[in-house]
């Protein structure tokens, strides 16, 4: 989030500390699961018994760390209801389940052996259709978020991630914005060709308009995502089609955003059940 966005100067402070607590307790969670493999081959069952009971307790050790850090140097007992609302801006504005709680990923990858050679193969057997699929669910992502008011700023591939369930959920908060705080705008009609063939932005643009078909060669330098991305969620690229939620958000409508798909709702079971 945003500093200057809070009214609260330690809000942000407090936010960044509980970040903090998060990574800390990923970092560790890591380290100590980076040992299974070890402990396996030599048959430390001892050892991988005592790993177990110790990452059962990693959570609460972190969640106490941070309450300690928390009451120390921000007093934290003492702060207002209020900081605590600002300290807690994304979960209340996230009505629809598309931001991971407050974690910081970074550097997230996998080493090649960890994968034996029949599942790579698996994988890129399936590749093209789980391409579609989150292309699908990314574009889908950005308009719950849009619908509960909430411009999700840097839309890069690398800062969103695909649940198990096939949910694509974002988890960078550093440009988010109210939509309705946004001015969406088209690029302008270049004035002459020196305009059109710049490698710099020649037109003017305030600190919160939005050009969304600039968002094309950063997002779509794929063929096959652009393929996808053009087929279903072109509108995206569209000026209108933000302003247009803006206007909606605007005169009070509250859009209904599922979290599950419907073959996955309880109303589902009741109709298999009445049939």
């Amino acid at each position: 989030m945003f500093p200057q966005k809070l009214e609260s100067s330690i809000a942000y402070d407090i936010a960044r500390a509980m970040m903090d607590g998060f990574n800390r307790h990923y970092r560790l969670f890591c380290t100590e699961s980076a040992r299974a493999k070890h402990r396996f081959e030599t048959a430390d069952w001892h050892g991988q018994q005592r790993a177990q009971r110790e990452r059962i307790e990693f959570y609460d050790l972190r969640v106490k760390e941070c309450t300690m850090r928390l009451e120390k140097e921000f007093k934290a007992g003492e702060q207002s209801m209020d900081v605590w609302q600002q300290v807690k801006l994304v979960k209340q504005h996230d009505r629809v389940g598309r931001m991971a709680d407050t974690l910081d990923y970074s550097e997230v990858a996998f080493p090649r052996e960890r994968f034996s050679d029949d599942l790579i193969a698996e994988i890129g057997k399936f590749a093209q259709e789980q391409i579609e699929r989150s292309v699908m669910e990314y574009g889908n992502a950005i308009k719950d978020l849009v619908a509960a008011n909430i411009f999700p700023g840097d839309m890069l591939w690398k800062n969103v991630g695909v649940t198990r369930h096939g949910k694509v959920v974002f988890y960078d908060y550093d440009e988010i914005e109210y939509v309705t705080d946004c001015h969406f705008c088209r690029v302008p009609t270049p004035r002459n060709e020196e305009d059109e063939m710049s490698g710099e932005v020649w037109y003017s643009a305030g600190p919160r308009d939005v050009f969304p078909e600039t968002f094309g060669p950063f997002l779509l330098g794929h063929a096959a995502v652009r393929e996808v991305f053009m087929r279903h969620h072109a509108d995206l690229l569209d000026a209108a089609f933000w302003q247009s939620c803006k206007e909606r958000i605007q005169a009070g409508h509250v859009h209904d955003v599922l979290p599950y798909e419907r073959d996955r709702r309880f109303i589902h079971m009741k109709e298999k059940t009445h049939v």
